[in-house]
This record gives C-alpha cells, structure tokens and sequence, in this order.
C-alpha cells in the first residue's frame, strides 16, 4: 500500500477512504486478472471487508521503480551514519519505495538522538 486518504483528508470523500496498491512489475494477464488477483491479496491482509472495496482505476506506469529484482540490500538496516556529525536518509541505500524511504528517515533519526545523546548532560 502506497498511499491512502489517512495522508491527506482531500484524497477522499468524508466518509470513504482510498488505498493505492502498487505492484512492482508488469504483470501478464490485462488489468482485469491483475484486479482479481491484487483484489484477493487485499482480502488476504485485511480481511473479507476488503473484498467489499470498490476498484477505481488502474495505471500501467513503465519503470515507476527502479529493477527490485533478487539478490536486493536488506530494506530494514541502512547505515545512515556517515561520519560524526554527517547522517544520511532515503529509500537509495535500499529498496526503493516510499514505505523504505519512511524506515530510513526513522533510521537515521534514531541514530541522530543517539549521536546528540553523547553531547548531553
């Protein structure tokens, strides 16, 4: 899941939420076996009320992201430190992702407390 109205109310009506489901590759099949397909994957995550969602559009984006293909860097452990002092964040020490770009931030804010840490009294 990429995106949803909890970011921002104007995504979707009061009352209605939206979710945006990116699946990394170009799958065979045409849209309507890759609707079923992400459709019971959905069901799978979060349940039979999810197979009550209404589909709203499908977008083919060639290269959105970067070739993920195996062997990949482990997305949960970037080194965002540097040097003392110098830290660095986002999804290009890992995966590439909105959600990896989210863990490196919180990576490297975590090793920014602890570095100032070491200054306090």
């Amino acid at each position: 899941m990429q995106a949803s109205s909890r970011v921002s109310f104007q995504y979707a009506p009061a009352g209605k939420s939206l979710a945006c489901v990116v699946v990394p590759g170009n799958p065979d099949g045409g849209d309507a076996a890759l609707i079923e397909r992400v459709g019971a994957q959905l069901v799978d995550w979060f349940g039979r009320q999810a197979g009550n969602w209404d589909h709203l559009q499908t977008f083919r984006i060639s290269h959105a992201l970067p070739d993920q293909s195996p062997p990949t860097r482990n997305p949960t452990c970037p080194d965002p430190w540097v040097r003392p002092g110098v830290f660095v964040c986002g999804e290009h020490g890992s995966l590439p992702g909105i959600q990896w770009a989210m863990v490196s931030r919180r990576l490297a804010a975590e090793a920014v407390l602890t570095h100032l840490s070491d200054f306090l009294i």
